[in-house]
C-alpha cells in the first residue's frame, strides 16, 4: 500500500516554540514535511528569539530538517495570513503531499469559550485523527475536508457570502459563484483536507496576493466582515466549491 503523505502548517502566536516544533516533528511521518510559521512581533516570541534564530537553532538539532521550512512574519492576516505564507512556500517547494493539514496554537482569549476551543482543538494534532481522517477520505471520495465534528459551523451570514460571490476579483468571483447561505465551513480554520484541490486554486490564486488583502493586528469580527474572517471560511469552501464535502469526526 503506497504512504499517503501528510504536509503540516502550524502558524504560531503564542511562543512554545520549542515544544511544538519537537512535537510536530515527532508527529509526522518520515516523508511528511513540516512548515512552521512564527510571528515575530507577538510580545510571547520575543523572549524565546521569536525572530526565527531560535526556532531554527531547535530545527537545526532535529531529525528531518530537509523535510522543515520555518518562516517569520508579521501578524497580518493573523493565522490566515501565516498559513497563507505557508502555502506560498509549499508551491515554491513542489510539495506533492496527498493532504494538508492546517493548525495554529489557538487560544482565542477573548472569547468566553477560548479556554475549551483550544483545548479542543488539540485533538487535530494526534496521530489517531489523522489516521481516522485518512479513513473517511479513502472511504469516502466525496470528501475533501475532515475536522473536528465540533468545529464545523454552517454560514447565515450572508454578508460573508456575498464577500465571494461579488468579489472584486473575477477569479475569485467566479471559483466561489456557487455559495449559498448555509455552507458549512470548519470553524478556526484547523482541519486535514486533499492537497490537489488547494495546490489547484493557490497557484491560481497566489497566497502571498491574498494575504496582501487581508487586515493587519489582532483584527474582530464583532458585526462586520473581514477579509480575515472571510478566508477562515474560504478556505473550507475552496474545496467545497469545486464539488467537495466536509465531514466531522
Amino acid at each position: 500500500m503506497m504512504v499517503e503523505q501528510v504536509s503540516i502548517f502550524f502558524h504560531s502566536y503564542y511562543g512554545k516554540n520549542r515544544d511544538w516544533l519537537l512535537y510536530l516533528n515527532a508527529l509526522r511521518g518520515q516523508t511528511d514535511r513540516l512548515y512552521y510559521n512564527v510571528v515575530r512581533s507577538s510580545y510571547y516570541q520575543i523572549g524565546e528569539s521569536g525572530d526565527g534564530m531560535g526556532v531554527k537553532h531547535t530545527i537545526d538539532y532535529m531529525p528531518g530538517t530537509n523535510l522543515i521550512w520555518q518562516r517569520s512574519s508579521t501578524d497580518q492576516g493573523k493565522d490566515i495570513g501565516g498559513k497563507l505564507i505557508l502555502i506560498d512556500v509549499a508551491l515554491k517547494t513542489n510539495d506533492k503531499a496527498d493532504y494538508w493539514l492546517f493548525a495554529h496554537d489557538k487560544k482565542s482569549p477573548h472569547h468566553e469559550m477560548g479556554q475549551e476551543w483550544a483545548e479542543n482543538s488539540r485533538r487535530l494534532l494526534q496521530k489517531e485523527f489523522i489516521e481516522q481522517a485518512k479513513r473517511v477520505f479513502r472511504d469516502d471520495a466525496s470528501v475533501s475536508v475532515v475536522c473536528q465534528k465540533e468545529f464545523i459551523r454552517e454560514e447565515t451570514d450572508d454578508r460573508y457570502i456575498t464577500f465571494f460571490t461579488h468579489h472584486h476579483d473575477q477569479d475569485l468571483r467566479s471559483h466561489f459563484s456557487d455559495l449559498k447561505v448555509g455552507m458549512p465551513y470548519a470553524a478556526g480554520t484547523m482541519f486535514l483536507a486533499k492537497a490537489e484541490g488547494l495546490r489547484l486554486f493557490f497557484q491560481k490564486n497566489p497566497a502571498l496576493t491574498i494575504r496582501g488583502r487581508l487586515e493587519k493586528g489582532d483584527v474582530m469580527d464583532n458585526n462586520m466582515v473581514t477579509e480575515t474572517h472571510a478566508w477562515e471560511r474560504g478556505f473550507s469552501w475552496i474545496l467545497l466549491c469545486q464539488g467537495g464535502n466536509i465531514k466531522g469526526v
